[in-house]
């Protein structure tokens, strides 16, 4: 419309009103997190250092985690242990690598009952479960996924379809972070709500026009 000389003067979208409630909302949640737990979030922001960062429970646990999976894929590469199996097999390969560890287990060789969960990697826990085989028939999947939805929104025209470009891109991005956050969890395939939006969001990712 302002190419055709019909600026629209306003705009309508825009609502102080709703974006004062919002920002009001925002604050007085962040005061209530304080006042209830102050502490707990000083604690969390205090000590940046690498050191201190790489002796959190969060992160030595993780390491740790990561190296039973990596001790099940030396046992077991090709077909894995079985589905749903890391958490019942994951005494079997503990193997504390370091005083740290061995600390954080109260000096024992032994799992605390709330540390027996899945790899914090859904790769490591796809490839530990299924084996090689299985982690890599979900890379070609995602690969297919991937392509599949940067080679239509290459085909799409940028002004005939500008709005369902974006919604591509938008999905793609999503996708992308899903991937990412994979990394660091396990939960877009060990925990079914979680495993429903990752699928539905790779199924519209890729789904034609």
């Amino acid at each position: 419309k302002m190419q055709n000389g019909q600026r629209i003067l306003g705009n309508v979208n825009y609502k102080p009103r709703q974006v004062a409630i919002i920002l009001f909302s925002l604050v007085a949640s962040l005061a209530i997190n304080w006042a209830l737990f102050g502490q707990q979030i000083t604690d969390r922001l205090q000590g940046w250092g690498t050191a201190v960062f790489a002796e959190q429970e969060s992160i030595v646990d993780r390491k740790h985690f990561a190296s039973i999976s990596y001790e099940m894929i030396k046992a077991n590469p090709l077909l894995g242990v079985g589905l749903r199996n890391f958490v019942a097999r994951m005494d079997e390969y503990n193997r504390p690598a370091s005083p740290d560890e061995r600390a954080s287990r109260g000096g024992g060789e032994r799992l605390l009952p709330h540390q027996h969960q899945p790899v914090h990697n859904i790769y490591l826990l796809i490839a530990t479960e299924t084996g090689l085989l299985g982690l890599g028939v979900f890379l070609l999947l995602l690969i297919t996924i991937a392509k599949s939805a940067v080679v239509r929104l290459g085909q799409m025209k940028v002004d005939a379809d500008s709005q369902d470009r974006g919604v591509r891109v938008i999905l793609l991005v999503i996708f992308g972070g899903f991937l990412f956050l994979g990394l660091f969890d396990h939960y877009f395939i060990s925990i079914h709500q979680s495993a429903m939006l990752f699928w539905m969001v790779a199924g519209m990712t890729a789904a034609k026009p």
